[in-house]
């Protein structure tokens, strides 16, 4: 999945995403939705992206600093800052934790 995101085919990723969902040891990950938000973001789906953000949610997967960074840049990106402000709002009600690392 990851070589695949890669290349930004982003139909190939789409089809073996749905793959691997219909299986029945599928189980939800973080990283696999990140990484589809983020090549959804590339590509300027922000509603696809916004969708897999819920979804993950639907499978039990909860959404870490990385999958909100990646939904607040992919609406950030494409000017919709509304949606993008929405997202902060909600990352911050979750409480998700935001490191920040001093050098």
């Amino acid at each position: 999945m990851r070589e695949i995101t890669r290349t930004g085919s982003i139909q190939h990723s789409i089809h073996l995403f749905r793959w691997m969902k219909n299986q029945k040891n599928y189980c939800a990950r973080n990283d696999i939705y990140n990484m589809m938000i983020r090549l959804h973001a590339r590509h300027n789906w922000t509603d696809q992206a916004r969708g897999l953000f819920f979804e993950m949610q639907e499978w039990r997967c909860k959404p870490d600093a990385e999958t909100y960074n990646a939904l607040i840049n992919a609406h950030g990106r494409a000017g919709q800052w509304r949606w993008a402000m929405h997202i902060m709002e909600d990352m911050l009600r979750a409480a998700v934790c935001i490191c920040i690392f001093l050098l």
